[in-house]
């Protein structure tokens, strides 16, 4: 199948075929000519009698007719080239305006296609400047809530907890012993209960011995294992002996880790007993007892 031939390629036809066309009525006019000269010569022309007096003869059929060959061979000529001319240019107005055209077009796209990206690029600007503010937000809400938590750390209460129980001397008799449940604590929610320091005083010169009890719940007699069941429970036992004046401190600590558990309504109680060895009465028996504590 041939190939469709572009309009210039037509109009490089045409012109070539306009040539050959000329080249062919050139030559026929150049044959007219020659004969047109031989029968000048045939009617008594020559060149030696251009110089001399024309002779007054009349025209003969032949030579009118050759003359108006001639005038109709210039004629069509010239109408053939006009035609081609007319035609090679409204063929090339035609090209021109079928180019402009298409170029046209091609711009009416392009412009519709940087419209539509122009709307893509203002949508999009629209949707970073409403994540710009979502964040923008978000980090305002960030804020807030540290700012909780840093109020919420200084408010709350610190993770190991004590309290203290404390009992004020008495006057003891000589060779006499004072005993009896003297402090208690009752926890308002649950706790684990992980050390225990006790301190019985320093009777300053004083000869004597007693014993401290820390128990949950109140045995009926702290010296007898079998008086401890499930919700009644011993915690800590100090015992001092002395058959001599001491100055060291009566105090010891002693350390429950994992630790007891103390539910809340549970009691702890303090069970002391003070015996005074000397022949005098002593201000003495002060106790004091810290229980260090978690909330569970």
């Amino acid at each position: 199948m041939a190939e469709k031939k572009t309009p210039t390629e037509e109009l490089l036809e045409r012109i070539s075929k306009t040539e050959e066309l000329l080249e062919k009525i050139s030559k026929n006019l150049e044959d007219t000519n020659k004969e047109i000269e031989t029968n000048k010569e045939s009617a008594g022309y020559t060149k030696d009698s251009k110089m001399s007096e024309p002779k007054v003869s009349e025209t003969k059929p032949s030579e009118t007719k050759s003359k108006k060959m001639v005038r109709g061979s210039v004629a069509v000529a010239l109408g053939i080239i006009c035609i081609v001319l007319i035609a090679g240019f409204g063929g090339a107005m035609l090209y021109t305006v079928t180019l402009l055209n298409d170029k046209n077009n091609q711009i009416d796209l392009l412009n519709t296609q940087i419209s539509s990206k122009d709307s893509q690029i203002s949508q999009l600007n629209t949707q970073i400047s409403d994540q710009n503010s979502t964040i923008s937000s978000l980090h305002s809400q960030i804020s807030q809530l540290n700012a909780t938590v840093l109020s919420l750390l200084n408010q709350s209460e610190p993770y190991i907890h004590s309290q203290l129980l404390g009992y004020s001397p008495t006057n003891i008799t000589a060779h006499n012993r004072v005993e009896d449940w003297i402090l208690n604590w009752t926890p308002a929610t649950d706790v684990r209960i992980i050390r225990i320091q006790v301190w019985m005083g320093n009777p300053d010169n004083v000869v004597w011995e007693g014993d401290t009890f820390v128990t949950i719940g109140k045995p009926s007699d702290p010296w007898n294992s079998s008086s401890y069941a499930d919700a009644i429970q011993l915690l800590v036992h100090y015992q001092f002996d002395s058959h001599a004046p001491s100055p060291i401190p009566h105090q010891l600590m002693f350390d429950l880790t994992p630790g007891f558990k103390v539910a809340q309504g549970q009691t702890i109680n303090v069970y002391r007993l003070f015996v005074n060895t000397e022949l005098y009465t002593v201000y003495a028996g002060d106790v004091q007892v810290i229980i260090y504590y978690e909330n569970t």
